[in-house]
């Protein structure tokens, strides 16, 4: 027993220590002690928990309709009224629109919007709610995982171009670049799916030689590819890419004074390797190509996109 009052008083002062180290740990102080406070159920889908009683604030996370939580049983705020809230480990502030407390009268459904006047005249002051849906949103898009993020921007890269002039096989890099559409229900209910239209502008180098004029002309190049991760992380995933394919080429020239025009369609099979990650809402990838038609092309391209 000699030693009992060292030992407590040992603990205390390491209590103490932790507690002014780290302020925001959730068993340091707690805003709401477990048990205490009065019994809320959440009443939207993707209410969000705030670091002060404030929109403005920093978004903790969010709790689905339904979810129970422990609230203070008084609220604070200047513009609207906030409620002191645990949720799992998580310590902030919930708007109180957001919550039904358990026993109280139940709230109605229809929430006005700062500036808007009841039936007395009186301008309600909860201010903001636009802004509140459009973090929900970002929060939302943000914490997606990169392959359940639907994404649209720009490809570029460099392909191959095959064909065969008068029996003899000809062949040039052109530059490219397009349209980029990437993730789930983009063009099917369901699947991940990656969508590409590609453009190159002017004939290859080698109808120069077959013109007595500067050749002109364009190729186009789309595919649809269904894409089969077999690495994935929120913020990163690799993938192969399987999907119908298809080139159409149209080019100018002159030959024996005369001008001609040569088109040219092929429906092929694009089979790709891709890996890409997410910075917030923008998505970078890098993937090379190969299409099977009548001539094989290798290509390999890069795509900067924006979540929508």
């Amino acid at each position: 027993m000699g030693n009992a009052f060292p030992v407590k008083r040992l603990t205390l002062i390491l209590i103490i220590m932790v507690s002014v180290a780290f302020p925001d740990s959730s068993w340091a102080a707690p805003a709401v002690k477990q048990g205490s406070g009065v019994a809320a159920s959440v009443r939207t889908d993707g209410a969000m928990i705030y670091s002060k009683p404030d929109f403005d604030s920093e978004l903790l996370t969010t709790l689905k309709q339904g979810d129970k939580v422990r609230l203070s049983s008084g609220t604070t705020g200047d513009f609207a009224k906030f409620h002191k809230v645990r949720a799992g480990s998580v310590l902030g502030y919930i708007a109180d629109i957001d919550v039904q407390v358990e026993g109280a009268p139940k709230k109605r459904d229809h929430v006005r919007k700062f500036g808007e006047t009841d039936k007395n005249g009186k301008k309600h002051k909860l201010k903001k709610d636009a802004k509140v849906d459009d973090k929900k949103k970002k929060f939302k898009d943000e914490s997606l995982p990169i392959l359940f993020t639907k994404y649209v921007g720009v490809l570029f890269g460099f392909s191959e171009f095959n064909e065969a002039i008068t029996g003899v096989n000809a062949k040039e890099s052109l530059l490219v670049y397009g349209l980029k559409i990437t993730g789930p229900d983009v063009l099917l209910n369901g699947p991940i799916m990656d969508l590409n239209l590609a453009f190159h502008y002017g004939a290859p180098s080698y109808y120069t030689a077959l013109s007595s004029t500067k050749p002109s002309g364009f190729v186009i190049m789309a595919d649809a590819l269904l894409l089969l991760p077999f690495f994935q992380r929120d913020l990163a995933m690799i993938s192969l890419g399987l999907g119908p394919a298809l080139r159409f080429s149209n080019f100018t020239l002159t030959s024996g004074g005369e001008p001609k025009t040569l088109t040219q369609l092929d429906l092929a099979l694009s089979a790709a390797l891709g890996g890409g990650f997410k910075l917030g809402k923008v998505a970078v990838r890098l993937e090379g190509k190969y299409i099977f038609g009548k001539q094989t092309d290798r290509l390999i391209q890069a795509s900067i996109q924006q979540a929508f």
